[in-house]
C-alpha cells in the first residue's frame, strides 16, 4: 500500500513524536524517519531538521514564489544552515553577475545518488539560501532552470550535510529527498548521520564505516592517463567492486573485478574530477582523480 504524504499544516501536530518514536542507533549512525514525509510545494512552506535531536535545528527548507517588477514568474525551493555559520551543504557554486561591485555567489546543493561517501572531499558551501530547484518563466515564454535537483522527477536522491553538535563537533550527514513536478515540490523522507566527530557516511547507508576508507589504504594505487584509469591493488584472487562517480554523486561506472591490475577505459566522460570507491569485505578506499 502507498504511503500517504502528509503536508506541513498536519505535520506540525505529529512530528515531534513520529521523530522521537522512528529515531534508532545502528553501529554508529543515528536513522531519523520522517514519517510521514515533509512535502513543501506552496508559497511560504518552511521546515526545519534538527540532525542530531539537541533542540537546536541544523537545516532549513523552504518555497518562494512571487512575480517581479518586469512580472516575470520565479518559483525557487530553498535550503540553507539554521543558526550558527558551522552548518553546511554540500553543493556547487558560482558567482552571478559581471562586475565585482554587483557580483554574488550563488549555491547549489549536489543530489547524490545512494552509497556516494560524504565526507571532507566534498564542497561544502554555508549560505542560508542555496537553491535545491528554481524556475524562472519569463515573459517571452523561456524557462530558466537552476539547480542540480531541477528536472521532472528526481526520486530517492541525497542530500550531503556537515554539521555541529552541542559540544561544537562536526559530523557528517545525508537528507533523503524527491523533486518532483518539474522542480516544484520539495519531498523529504528520512536522515542520518555518523555520531564519531568527523567521520564519513555514505549516502542512504546506515552503516558506520568510521576508519574503514583509511583502513588497508595502502593496497591500493590509482593513477590515470587521459580517460583510462589504471588500478592497483593487493586484493588477490577475490572479488571486488569499484565504483565511479562524477562530483554531483552521479555514477559514470561500475564494475566487479577479481584481478589485481585493471585497466578502466571511459571514452565518453568529461574531463574533471572524479571520485573512485573500491569497496571489498569491509574494506572501503575512496580516492580522488581527475581526468585531463
Amino acid at each position: 500500500m502507498q504511503k500517504r504524504k502528509f503536508y506541513l499544516k498536519e505535520y506540525s501536530m505529529l512530528a515531534s513524536s513520529f521523530i522521537i518514536y522512528h529515531q534508532q542507533v545502528y553501529a554508529q549512525v543515528v536513522y531519523t524517519d520522517l514519517e510521514p514525509d515533509i512535502v513543501i510545494e506552496h508559497d511560504g512552506d518552511d521546515f526545519s531538521i534538527d540532525m542530531d535531536n539537541n533542540g537546536t535545528d541544523d537545516f532549513h527548507f523552504s518555497k518562494k514564489t512571487f512575480y517581479d517588477w518586469s512580472t516575470n514568474f520565479h518559483s525557487t525551493i530553498w535550503a540553507g544552515r539554521d543558526g550558527t555559520f558551522k552548518n553546511e551543504i554540500a553543493a556547487s557554486y558560482q558567482t552571478i553577475g559581471w562586475a565585482a561591485y554587483s557580483s554574488y555567489i550563488q549555491q547549489f546543493p549536489y543530489n547524490f545518488s545512494k552509497g556516494y561517501p560524504i565526507n571532507v572531499l566534498l564542497s561544502f558551501q554555508n549560505d542560508n539560501r542555496q537553491i535545491i530547484a528554481g524556475n524562472v518563466l519569463y515573459d517571452s515564454g523561456w524557462l530558466q532552470k537552476k539547480g542540480n535537483w531541477w528536472d521532472d522527477v528526481i526520486e530517492d536522491r541525497y542530500l550531503g550535510v556537515h554539521f555541529v553538535d552541542s559540544d561544537d563537533n562536526y559530523h557528517y550527514g545525508w537528507i533523503r529527498c524527491d523533486v518532483v513536478d518539474s522542480g516544484k515540490t520539495f519531498i523529504m523522507k528520512d536522515y542520518a548521520y555518523e555520531t564519531k566527530v568527523d567521520g564519513f557516511i555514505n549516502a542512504g547507508d546506515l552503516l558506520s564505516y568510521t576508519g574503514i576508507e583509511t583502513q588497508h589504504a595502502d593496497l591500493v594505487n590509482i593513477f590515470t592517463s587521459g580517460n583510462t584509469i589504471n588500478i592497483i591493488s593487493g586484493i588477490n584472487n577475490s572479488i571486488y567492486q569499484v565504483v565511479i562517480y562524477d562530483m554531483q554523486g552521479k555514477i559514470v561506472h561500475t564494475n566487479k573485478y577479481t584481478d589485481s591490475e585493471i585497466t578502466i577505459q571511459l571514452p565518453h566522460i568529461a574531463k574533471g574530477v572524479y571520485l573512485v570507491e573500491i569497496i571489498y569485505n569491509n574494506f572501503k578506499h575512496t580516492e580522488i582523480i581527475a581526468i585531463n
